[in-house]
This record gives structure tokens, C-alpha cells and sequence, in this order.
């Protein structure tokens, strides 16, 4: 999904939820936002700071177990759109909420994922704080710190209400937290996807050439069969990140995974390097300069969690010298996001920044194999240089995110 898709349906999300009468599992409104400027008013600042922290706590333990939603902007017993005016001083940016639950001593170092959006409803800027959906629920801290919020007690959002700071959730929201987290209430597919993170609980029933199968040993049920393309009549069209390779012919292979005769899944896999390393195929990403009509760019990319990251990992056989270097040349060319709401903030600065991309494109020195015909070689070395770029700039975005004075901002 685009980020403008992103945004345009997260717009018509809250559009919706301000049109309802009340607040409501997931959503809370707020007329301004939280107050945090320890210079002009230290005893205010505290207060800001102790009430954003209890609002996110409670949101992120939604029993809906959706992301949620802190709508900025918006009367909470009218909802009224008042605005948030653009020289709002005590605004926050997705990096400075994400350092200050970071400052925060949460139970086993886990803080719900943030991202701070500028939305336009009727014609003025309200912003939204999205608070990822996780399984590592029920967020809580385990020290109390400055703001006086309680640790080891778990604040839950029910019945469209926070849990007062002086109290606890009760026990019944508490216990669905924890089946959430120990994946009692998980469908199969769930399942599956948790358990392909741990290689050594799977077992292979045949070797896996043309077929084969992989079972997970405590529940057999759960499967992943692998079947290479029965195509014999056509070369296997290559991919730009198989430039690299020692040996730059590839294959195809489907990947299905099942519980009992039930597909929970299909994936496209690809060999790599004389068939020496195999991965589920990146997802493709894209990319459009907002001054020209021009064909968007496009690269690969996986997302840490998701179900290609999860299978891509899977598949990867760490004993074999050979699949391993392979596996570090073919990252070379890929983008690996920590998760979705990083791509979409990621791919917006790139769009912003498309000078400074092409810049950094125009650097690039790729190696390309003669074998290739004149129009893959055309088309391989636009993809690498893409690559390069995208690499260069997402870890110098991710750098400049993380500067000492953020963090300063926000004490």
C-alpha cells in the first residue's frame, strides 16, 4: 500500500470515528496536545508527560487488540474540529514519541510501536497518534518513573474509558491481555506465522528437490511443502539481485503453507547462485517523483514480522557456507523495513527528498554481467542504482532520526 492509500484511508477511519456520539475501545480525543515544556512550567510538564504515557498504555491494551488512535485536535465531549495550530510548541514528531516511551522502564524493554500523522479534516490539521496492534500485550512498567505512573499494574482501555492511574484493569480484561500474548485466542494462521520463527521445531519429510515438505514436530499438522516450476520449456526470466552472484541463473519455486488440507498461504520462492541459497521473493516497492509524469521506481523490500520476512528467514539454511554468502550478497540489493508504518514514513521522505535520491542513484558504480542482454542490462542497472540510493538514504533518514537532540527535546 502507498502512503498516500495509507493516509487517505486512515482519514476516512477518523472521519468516521468523530461522526460517532462517544469515544469509544480504540479511539480517544484530545483538544490540544499533552503539555511538555519543563522550562515554563516544570509541575505542568510532569503532568503532560504522566498523562501521555497512561493514554498510550491504555490504548495499546485495547481489547479490540487493534491499532489505536489518540486524535489530536478534536473537543472529546463535543467533537468539535478545533485544530492543531503549526507553531504548537509542544507537538511531537513519531521519533521523539518513540524516544520517550523508550526512556521508560516497560516490562522486558518491549514499548508499543507509535506513529505520529498530519491529517486535514474540514479544511484543518488534526494529528493522530496510531498505536500499533501487538501481541506483547499487556504493555506495563516494571519501575515506576518520574510520572508517578504505578509499575506492575496493567492500565487497559474498557468500555471506552482508561483505567484511573490509582486503579488496575480488571482481572477479566487482564486475562484476555495475556491469552492475546500467549496466542490462546490465535487463529491457525497466526500460529503458523509465530512458530516458522523457530527453525529447529521443524523437521523435513523428504528431500527437497523438485518437492518437498517441512512439519512442525509438536503439531504435524502444520505444514510448508516447496515445489520447484514444472516450466521446462523457457529459461527462468532473471532478477536484478542476482547480479552479484557467483552464479547469476535463477529458478522458481511455489511455497504453501498448510494446517491439515487447509492453504493458509502461497508464496513465490527463488533460487539463487546455481540453487547454493533460497528465500520467499522480496515484496516490490514503488516510488513516484511528484514533479513528473514519468514511470514510477521500483525495488525489492521485506518487512521484519510479516509473513514474507518470517518464511525468507525460514528458509534460510545457516550450516551451509555457500547459502550464507549468498545470502549476504543478495541483501545487498534489498531493503529490509523494521515494520510497515517505516516504509510509509520512509517512502514519503524519499518522495520529499528526490533530488538528494537521484543524487545519491547517479553515485552508484553497479557491476552488471555481460551475459545479459543490452535491455536487462538497461533496466538491471537502473534497479541496482535504485537499490543503492534507497539503502544509503534509509540509513542516513534512520541516523538523522535518532539525533541526541530529539532525545534532549523531550526532557
Amino acid at each position: 500500500m502507498s502512503y498516500r492509500k495509507y493516509l487517505d484511508e486512515l482519514l476516512s477511519e477518523v472521519s468516521e470515528l468523530i461522526s460517532q456520539p462517544n469515544e469509544g475501545e480504540y479511539w480517544d480525543f484530545k483538544r490540544e496536545w499533552y503539555f511538555m515544556d519543563k522550562k515554563t512550567d516544570p509541575a505542568r510538564a510532569k503532568k503532560g508527560r504522566r498523562d501521555l504515557l497512561l493514554d498510550i498504555l491504555n490504548m495499546a491494551n485495547n481489547p479490540l487488540f487493534k491499532d489505536a488512535y489518540i486524535i489530536i485536535g478534536v473537543d472529546d465531549k463535543t467533537h468539535e474540529i478545533i485544530g492543531v495550530p503549526d507553531d504548537d510548541t509542544n507537538r511531537r514528531t513519531t521519533e521523539q514519541l518513540t524516544d520517550f516511551l523508550a526512556e521508560q522502564k516497560f516490562a522486558n524493554e518491549i514499548y508499543p510501536k507509535v506513529q505520529v500523522e498530519t491529517l486535514t479534516h474540514n479544511g484543518r490539521s488534526i494529528d493522530v497518534i496510531v498505536i500499533e496492534s501487538s501481541r506483547n500485550v499487556p504493555f506495563y512498567l516494571y519501575e515506576s518513573h518520574e510520572n508517578n505512573v504505578r509499575a506492575g499494574v496493567v492500565y487497559a482501555r474498557q468500555n471506552g474509558r482508561n483505567t484511573p492511574r490509582d486503579k488496575s484493569a480488571s482481572s477479566y480484561a487482564i486475562e484476555r491481555l495475556w491469552r492475546h500474548r500467549f496466542l490462546l485466542d490465535a487463529t491457525p494462521y497466526e500460529h503458523f506465522l509465530n512458530v516458522l520463527e523457530d527453525r529447529s521445531a521443524w523437521a523435513s519429510s523428504s528431500e527437497r528437490e523438485t518437492t518437498g515438505k517441512d512439519y512442525l514436530q509438536i503439531a504435524p499438522e502444520y505444514t510448508i511443502s516447496y515445489r520447484s516450476s514444472n516450466d521446462d520449456q523457457h529459461e527462468p526470466s532473471p532478477e536484478f539481485y542476482c547480479c552479484n552472484q557467483y552464479d547469476t541463473r535463477v529458478s522458481y519455486f511455489s511455497i504453501i503453507g498448510r494446517y491439515h488440507q487447509t492453504v493458509l498461504f502461497k508464496r513465490q520462492g527463488v533460487y539463487l547462485d546455481g540453487r547454493r541459497y533460497r528465500t520467499s521473493s522480496p515484496d516490490w516497492g514503488f516510488l513516484s517523483n511528484p514533479d513528473s509524469l514519468r514511470d514510477p521506481e521500483s525495488y525489492k523490500y521485506y518487512v521484519i514480522g510479516s509473513e514474507n520476512w518470517l518464511l525468507h528467514r525460514h528458509l534460510l539454511d545457516e550450516r551451509s557456507d555457500e547459502a550464507l554468502s549468498a545470502y549476504r550478497k543478495f541483501m545487498e540489493n534489498i531493503l529490509v523495513y523494521e515494520a510497515e508504518s517505516e516504509r510509509a514514513s520512509f517512502e514519503k521522505f524519499v518522495e520529499n527528498n528526490w533530488e538528494r535520491y537521484e543524487s545519491l542513484k547517479g553515485d552508484a558504480n553497479p557491476f552488471i554481467p555481460e551475459s545479459f542482454n543490452e535491455r536487462t542490462r538497461t533496466a538491471f542497472e537502473n534497479q541496482l542504482r535504485t537499490a543503492y540510493a534507497l539503502k544509503q538514504l534509509l540509513a542516513r533518514w534512520r541516523a538523522d532520526k535518532r539525533m541526541p537532540q530529539l532525545k534532549q527535546s523531550m526532557k
